[in-house]
This record gives structure tokens, sequence and C-alpha cells, in this order.
């Protein structure tokens, strides 16, 4: 996998030849500001219009950032833009193993509403790749 974007917060790959890109967010997202999370979330946008993978792994399971009521549905929307204009096909999340971070995780998820292609909820990054290979 190609790293297209690495901080203290966030890891983005993009496996070309599968045609996956890979968000992890890292422990010390927990220190990050709702601004930095908005250019985040811009720059992800930008990468998945820009590499159109046909699977999209978001590995959640270490992030400690709790999106706001208002982020919630700001991400769903700028998130699921992204991927419809990408063309992604399958989404895969790994929940944060944070309690209060995982319900506001599944609340954002809840504000994007019907979405247009095959998601699941996954336990560890094996099991989604497997499930994008199907």
């Amino acid at each position: 996998m190609k790293t297209l974007l690495e901080n203290e917060f966030i890891s983005i790959l993009f496996d070309e030849e599968k045609s996956i890109l890979l968000s992890r967010w890292k422990p010390a997202s927990e220190m990050m500001e709702s601004g930095q999370m908005l250019e985040l979330l811009q720059k992800f946008a930008d990468l998945a219009r820009q590499h159109r993978p046909a699977c999209f792994l978001a590995n959640d399971s270490m992030s400690k950032y709790m999106y706001t009521i208002q982020e919630q549905a700001l991400v769903a929307q700028q998130i699921l833009g992204a991927l419809l204009g990408a063309g992604v096909k399958k989404f895969a999340l790994i929940l944060p193993e944070d309690f209060f971070v995982e319900m506001a995780t599944e609340q954002t998820l809840e504000e994007a509403g019907e979405i247009p292609f095959q998601q699941m909820t996954l336990r560890s990054e094996e099991d989604a790749l497997k499930w994008f290979a199907q």
C-alpha cells in the first residue's frame, strides 16, 4: 500500500492493485481540534476523488476523536459525497474501541441515511480485506 497522507492523527493509504483506500485514525486524534478534523476530512475527500477506489476501509479502532452533534451531519455528508463521487462499491468500518467515540461514530453513520453501496461493520482489517475480495 502506498501512503497518501500521514500525520499524528491519521494515515491514509491506497492499494492501487486492489483499488482499496484505507484510513487509520490514531489515538492522538483525541487532541485534534474541530478545524483540524474538517481539514483532514477535505483532504480525504480530495484523495478519494483523485484515486477513485472501488473499496474504502475506515479503521476507526484507535480513534479517540468524538464528533460533536453539529459535526455529525457534515462529516456524513462530506464522506458520503466523496465516496459516491469516487465510485466506491464497498465500505467497511472498524468501529472505535472507546465506547463513547463508537456511539458518536454510529450516530454519524445514521446521519448519512440510505447508503447506495455495500456497507459492513467488521472487527479487523483482515476481515474487511476478505470481504472486499468476495
